[in-house]
């Protein structure tokens, strides 16, 4: 059988009992313990020289609340800066980590930056009211929509990850982002359209990437053909284009 052992709450019953004048069976039953772990203990400890532990020690924490609210506000002014530039900077004498328990404590980690188009005021402006003007739209009506993109594959791609410091919900936030710029330095590039469950062309463009021409070009050649397919299809699709002016291409 393992050897049981007594909390320090358990010692003191035994030990008061049998001070008391109980016997070891009747200790044992009301610590619910076998005999032999109360005999063994009243032979190594006395009511005399029972000793309790003393209360927990309490830390005292090495930032002020002061402190705390600098370390996440540096933070949010210098999202992309190091855990171990923002300590240096801070200059409290504290670890990073214990910079990183203050940032935590008050939500804020380190996280990877989302990256998205560079966009301008007047983009996002633009981008909100097209959003909002098509809000109401019905799947039939989307289901009409030719959309296009093109695709390249760029040389001197930097696959390094850029960490900021962000709340949950600011993923988003321009701040937060890590914004993408069209290379010049291009190896091939795609053009392909969709409309609904309907795949257009994928076309492959000459090196050096497109200019006017060459798009009204692709347009003839993909877009084009593509319109002419939907409009003399026989499949069933979930939604019919039966005329030209049934369909938007974006």
């Amino acid at each position: 059988m393992a050897k049981q052992q007594l909390i320090e709450s358990q010692i003191g019953i035994a030990l008061g009992m049998h001070h008391a004048g109980s016997s070891q069976r009747a200790i044992a039953e009301q610590l619910g313990v076998t005999q032999s772990a109360v005999c063994q203990l009243l032979r190594k400890v006395k009511i005399t020289t029972f000793k309790t532990r003393g209360p927990r020690r309490i830390y005292r924490r090495s930032t002020t609340d002061r402190d705390s609210r600098r370390i996440a506000r540096l933070a949010m002014k210098f999202r992309r800066i190091t855990l171990q530039d923002l300590t240096n900077r801070l200059d409290l004498n504290v670890s990073k980590k214990t910079i990183a328990r203050r940032l935590k404590e008050v939500d804020i980690r380190k996280r990877i930056a989302r990256t998205k188009p560079h966009l301008t005021l007047q983009h996002m402006e633009a981008r909100l009211l097209w959003a909002r003007e098509h809000q109401s739209w019905t799947i039939e009506q989307w289901a009409k929509v030719i959309w296009s993109d093109e695709s390249s594959i760029q040389v001197g791609f930097d696959p390094r990850q850029t960490m900021v410091f962000r709340r949950p919900g600011e993923a988003m936030d321009a701040d937060c982002l890590r914004p993408s710029f069209k290379s010049q330095r291009v190896n091939i590039m795609v053009w392909g359209c969709f409309a609904w469950n309907r795949l257009g062309p994928l076309i492959v463009c000459e090196s050096g990437g497109i200019g006017s021409e060459e798009y009204i070009e692709i347009l003839s050649e993909g877009l084009l053909s593509f319109v002419d397919d939907l409009l003399d299809s026989e499949e069933e699709i979930a939604v019919s284009v039966r005329q030209l002016s049934d369909i938007t291409f974006m």
